[in-house]
């Protein structure tokens, strides 16, 4: 079966190693603007177009802090998949091995 798509299963190889660099990059940039958005908060929340009203800085800062949580997360569904796309290209998918990965990340994301 993974012979008949070798294209597809090395870009979906490319694509999930890229995401797994990507994203403690993107997760360090959301922590970054976090702290800034505690010493910084005027000049942050001015660049934002969110000054003055205390309510949407704290709702910008619960979804920064959402951002920092998910990254951990992400990176574990990212090599999780990582390794499924690894069977798939071993030519067999559907091993007994990749249902308590799969089940992991179906639980992890809800």
């Amino acid at each position: 079966m993974a012979s008949q798509y070798p294209a597809a299963l090395s870009l979906t190889r490319t694509v999930l190693r890229a995401l797994i660099v990507v994203n403690p990059v993107t997760g360090a940039m959301i922590l970054i603007l976090l702290v800034a958005s505690a010493f910084l908060a005027g000049a942050v929340f001015d660049s934002l177009g969110a000054a003055g009203d205390a309510a949407v800085v704290f709702g910008m800062r619960l979804v920064l802090v959402v951002g920092v949580v998910a990254v951990p997360l992400n990176h574990v569904i990212l090599q999780r998949l990582l390794a499924i796309v690894a069977c798939a290209g071993d030519g067999e998918p559907f091993l007994a091995e990749n249902a308590p990965r799969l089940r992991a990340d179906l639980d992890g994301t809800v």
